[in-house]
């Protein structure tokens, strides 16, 4: 019989006549799961960074040192528990179209990031603030990314 290998246990009594079709019945068996599986599998995976900062400062942050694959931003959150940031989003040097955000105390901001949001493996991620008011504390952030596999 060609094919996969597979291990039919003898039954107790000794008797292995019908290990043929034990074994034909594991392979049609097996055939049948690969077969019902999802025509397609998605090359894409979309996952979160995230992170903090006890006291934000008007300065940038490189949140990813270094991009190990290439990456689409999309949506940008943030949250403080006191005060207010002004904050953005870099690739490198460019600014992330969208990331521009207004961080003001404990409501939670989202933005949608459009534009020159692509990083390739070896960018850096800088998160930066522009301004605060009334002593930012205890900054939270995450950052929705889509990476496409080859």
């Amino acid at each position: 019989m060609g094919g996969p290998n597979f291990i039919v246990p003898t039954p107790p009594s000794g008797d292995s006549s019908n290990r043929v079709a034990n074994t034909q019945f594991v392979a049609t068996t097996v055939a049948s799961a690969i077969a019902a599986l999802p025509f397609s599998v998605s090359s894409t995976q979309i996952d979160f960074i995230s992170g903090g900062i006890s006291a934000p400062s008007v300065q940038e942050y490189r949140i990813i040192e270094y991009v190990y694959f290439p990456m689409t931003l999309n949506q940008i959150a943030a949250k403080l528990s006191t005060g207010s940031i002004t904050s953005y989003l870099k690739i490198n040097s460019a600014t992330v179209t969208g990331s521009a955000i207004n961080a003001l105390g404990v409501t939670q901001v989202t933005s949608l990031l459009t534009a020159v949001n692509t990083a390739t493996t070896g960018d850096v991620l800088v998160f930066g603030v522009s301004a605060t008011a009334g002593a930012p504390a205890n900054l939270s952030f995450s950052i929705k990314f889509t990476r496409t596999f080859s």
